[in-house]
C-alpha cells in the first residue's frame, strides 16, 4: 500500500512536557493522568469533583499522588490501536517493511510514552497506585474515603475489551517475535519495576539480571 509510507510517521518522544496533574480541593492529594490508563474517565471525575488541573508537579512531601498503572505491553497495544485509528490504518494491511519501522521506534506519542516519565522525582512512598485491571474493585474509592472524601469513584471504562480483534492480532505479532517482545520489555523496564515496587506485579525474566532500585 503506497499510501502507508506517508501515513506512518512515528516520532520518538525523548522528554515529556505539559503533563497535567489534578489537585484535590484540600490540596493534599494529586491525581496523575496517564494516557491509556483510564485517563479520560478520571479527568472527567476530577473536573466533576472540583479537583483543579495544574501543569506541574507540586513538590510536597506530605502530598499523596494517585495513579493508575497498566501492564506496559497491554498499554502499548492499546496505544498502538489508538495510533492506527487516528491514522486510519488497517493493522492487517501493514507491510513488513513498515512493521520494521514500528518495531524499531516503539514509542510513537504520549499514548505509548513510558508511564514512569509522568512521575519523575516523585517519591515512591508518596504514590498510591491502583492496577488498571482492578480499577473497578473499590481500591481507589476506599483510599479516597479513608482520606476524607466520602464519595465513590465512577465505574471506569478501561477502553475496549482486551480480546478485541485488533488487540488479539497485535498480541500474536508480539508473541511470535521474541526479539521484539524483549525490546518492548526493555523499553518499558522502568514501568515494570514501578509496578513491581508499587503493586507487587511480576517483572519479565529478561529484566531480572539488572534489578532497578527506584528512589523511595
Amino acid at each position: 500500500m503506497s499510501s502507508i509510507k506517508n501515513i506512518i510517521t512515528p516520532v520518538l518522544v525523548i522528554e515529556p512536557t505539559g503533563f497535567t496533574y489534578f489537585e484535590s480541593p484540600c490540596k493534599k492529594m494529586s491525581f496523575i493522568t496517564i494516557n491509556k490508563c483510564c485517563s479520560t474517565s478520571m479527568i472527567k471525575w476530577c473536573k466533576d469533583n472540583n479537583w483543579l488541573p495544574v501543569q506541574q508537579k507540586i513538590d510536597d512531601q506530605k502530598r499523596k499522588y494517585l495513579v493508575i498503572l497498566r501492564d506496559p505491553v497491554e498499554r502499548w497495544i492499546s496505544g498502538f490501536r489508538t495510533y492506527l485509528s487516528i491514522k486510519n490504518i488497517d493493522v492487517k494491511n501493514i507491510e513488513d517493511n513498515y512493521w520494521k519501522i514500528f518495531k524499531e521506534v516503539v514509542i510513537f506519542d504520549t499514548h505509548t510514552l513510558p508511564q514512569y516519565k509522568h512521575m519523575i522525582s516523585i517519591k515512591l512512598k508518596n504514590i498510591f497506585a491502583v492496577d488498571f485491571n482492578s480499577v473497578n474493585d473499590g481500591d481507589l474509592s476506599n483510599f479516597l474515603r479513608n482520606n476524607g472524601y466520602d464519595f465513590d469513584m465512577p465505574r471506569l471504562n478501561p477502553t475496549r475489551l482486551p480480546d478485541s480483534e485488533i488487540d488479539a492480532h497485535l498480541k500474536r505479532i508480539i508473541d511470535e517475535d521474541t526479539l521484539f517482545r524483549n525490546q518492548l520489555h526493555e523499553t518499558y523496564e522502568q514501568d515494570y519495576w514501578l509496578r513491581f515496587h508499587l503493586l507487587g506485579k511480576p517483572v519479565p525474566d529478561i529484566l531480572y539480571d539488572k534489578m532497578v532500585v527506584l528512589d523511595t
